[in-house]
């Protein structure tokens, strides 16, 4: 993306090869797609009440709307997509929809019961749509983003856009206004709370920093011309009131825990009104915050795929590359690396064992298991009527026709007969969260756990003697 020049010189290329009509129809169908709350025409439910909670045709709406994109485990969403109904209504409400349907399987004596192709599912497109549709959305995107810069840029005039440059520039007139007011921009603000050049500076070389299997979303990869890892002043000044807010919230949870503290000591000396690091600690706690920074770094090279690799001004010393392993074992402590050239598994050996892993894999799968399941075969070929469908009407939506060898697939899918629905077994019908007994550790091993915590955490917090 680099070499086709500024972000307004995409833009300008892209409104003048796409068609008007068709970018804004295709906005109209992302907004259909990303909305939360449903239309009124996807059909009425009944009001009902179960014990003293009614639920509305609204209401219920939302509920399945959200339940199929987030499933059961997007309870929080559902809760907060519908407003008026809390966590625990929305729970029990999902246990009564599934002790109708265990009621369904095990009493009514002509059960319909649902076959797999009757659950929808995501439809798939062949690539050369997803490249036309990739164009649209690159458009909208960069839309977005120069209506934002207009706005952003007469508000905070040219601390808008942060690089590292820029911030480094913020800094230093803020280290001359000695506490004076008429700080015009949140980026100003922020500088004097936060480092923004080491902020930059850590998207730069770590967190946009992707390499192996992520190295197209490196930050090299995806900016255009004269553009570099940075942040919006709105960002900047969001950084500044979470952590104003973090930091009051620990302070006032440490003076409470300091107060509670010198209220219960009744006898002996008059304990001293101060806020002791064990109080600070129990603040933490309860705030629910980690204390423990290097932790975070430990797993950062995973989590980011970052390419790492031993690199030493020696004479003779060759570059080596480490894994992840590897690297999580030399910032935790647990190994280090030796202090002389060492040689390593060559690549042409890692990738012969890869491939032998792979095949021995892959000699253990039958897939003659699947294609006899009817009920399989039927929704497959479903789900690829209703894709082709899908990938017609994207095509029709941009102005362009599908392509020569589209029409031949259409034609060549034959839809199995629709097999008949099985009433599901026990085992079938219970949820793993039902079956999956939960007990805390006290209860399991006794309360000698939490005093065993504590030794490790001491154990823990001890530094390593380096001879």
């Amino acid at each position: 993306r680099a070499d086709r020049g500024t972000r307004a010189e995409a833009y300008e290329s892209l409104c003048m090869s796409l068609s008007p009509k068709s970018a804004e129809a295709y906005g109209a169908l992302v907004d259909l797609l990303i909305q939360d709350e449903p239309d009124d025409e996807q059909g009425a439910f009944n009001t009902t009440q179960d014990g003293a909670v009614i639920w509305n045709s609204r209401e219920k709406r939302i509920l399945y709307h959200i339940l199929d994109k987030k499933g059961n485990n997007g309870i929080p969403e559902i809760s907060q997509a519908i407003g008026s109904k809390s966590e625990l209504e929305i729970q029990e409400y999902l246990k009564l929809l599934h002790s109708g349907l265990r009621h369904q399987h095990f009493n009514q004596s002509h059960a319909r019961a649902i076959i797999l192709s009757e659950i929808p599912a995501a439809a798939e497109i062949s690539k050369a749509c997803s490249s036309a549709l990739d164009e649209y959305a690159e458009f909208l995107c960069l839309k977005e983003q120069l209506a934002e810069d207009v706005i952003g840029k007469q508000k905070h005039k040219n601390l808008w856009i942060i690089d590292r440059e820029t911030a480094e520039h913020v800094e230093e007139p803020f280290k001359h206004l000695d506490g004076q007011v008429g700080i015009v921009s949140s980026a100003e603000r922020t500088s004097g709370l936060l480092n923004l050049p080491k902020w930059i500076l850590l998207s730069e070389r770590l967190f946009m920093n992707f390499g192996s299997s992520r190295l197209e979303d490196n930050w090299a990869n995806v900016a255009f011309e004269d553009e570099s890892p940075s942040m919006t002043a709105e960002a900047c000044g969001e950084f500044h009131d979470i952590a104003l807010k973090i930091t009051r919230d620990l302070v006032q949870s440490a003076i409470e825990f300091a107060r509670m503290r010198c209220r219960g000591k009744r006898t002996g000396r008059r304990p001293a009104k101060v806020v002791r690091s064990s109080d600070v600690r129990k603040a933490a706690r309860l705030l629910n915050m980690k204390r423990n920074s290097s932790d975070f770094w430990i797993g950062l090279a995973r989590r980011c795929c970052l390419d790492v690799a031993d690199i030493r001004h020696k004479k003779g010393w060759k570059t080596i590359r480490l894994n992840y392993d590897e690297v999580e074992g030399v910032l935790s402590g647990k190994t280090q690396l030796p202090n002389e050239p060492y040689e390593r598994p060559s690549s042409e050996i890692i990738s012969r064992r890869i491939s032998e892993a792979s095949i021995a894999s892959e000699s253990s799968f039958d897939p003659q298991d699947d294609e006899d399941d009817l009920e399989v075969a039927h929704a497959e070929a479903l789900d690829q009527k209703i894709s082709h469908a899908q990938e017609l009407h994207c095509w029709t939506l941009i102005g362009k026709p599908p392509p020569a060898s589209f029409s031949a697939q259409v034609q060549d899918i034959k839809l199995p007969p629709r097999p008949k629905g099985k009433r599901k077994t026990m085992e079938e019908l219970v949820d793993w969260r039902d079956r999956t007994p939960y007990h805390s550790e006290w209860e399991e091993y006794g309360y000698e756990t939490r005093e065993l915590h504590k030794k490790l955490r001491r154990n823990h917090r001890k530094r390593r003697r380096i001879e």
